[in-house]
């Protein structure tokens, strides 16, 4: 087998399983609560907690920060210890990427200064109830074709 041929076949892997995740996420009892959100009549402002279904506060990640004046914020990682500051975002009211027609508050890391792995992915949230907050992470490979990681 070629070169070609190998990254082919990882790559064409690698779709399946987004495309698998994508469904599996699209399952859940938590597709429903979030379908049943809105955009928040008041964002965030300063440090929200938070953590992922399943895994905690995955890779010490601890929550986001948000500045909403500037529309603006930054996810929060624990370092040595101590709560650092690390890829910037920009918030923007959107429709939902997948969840067409849903209005959403979308967390867009495509911006100088991220590494370009992070550049594809797409934060959504909603309100549920008044202060919880309910996320998806998007992720935009293919054009027109976004993957839901989580």
């Amino acid at each position: 087998m070629d070169f070609l041929s190998f990254l082919a076949i990882v790559l064409l892997g690698i779709l399946v399983l987004l495309f698998v995740r994508t469904h599996q996420v699209e399952q859940m009892p938590a597709q429903a609560e979030f379908l049943k959100g809105h955009v928040p009549a008041s964002l965030p402002n300063g440090f929200v907690p938070g953590t992922v279904p399943g895994h905690g506060q995955l890779g010490g990640w601890q929550g986001k920060s948000f500045n909403t004046a500037a529309m603006t914020g930054f996810n929060i990682l624990l370092k040595d210890g101590k709560r650092v500051e690390k890829f910037p975002f920009k918030l923007v009211p959107s429709t939902g990427i997948r969840d067409k027609g849903m209005s959403v508050m979308r967390i867009e890391y495509d911006i100088p200064g991220n590494p370009f792995w992070l550049r594809r992915v797409v934060d959504e949230f909603v309100e549920t109830a008044p202060g919880n907050y309910l996320g998806k992470a998007r992720v935009r490979i293919l054009p027109g074709i976004p993957f839901t990681a989580g």
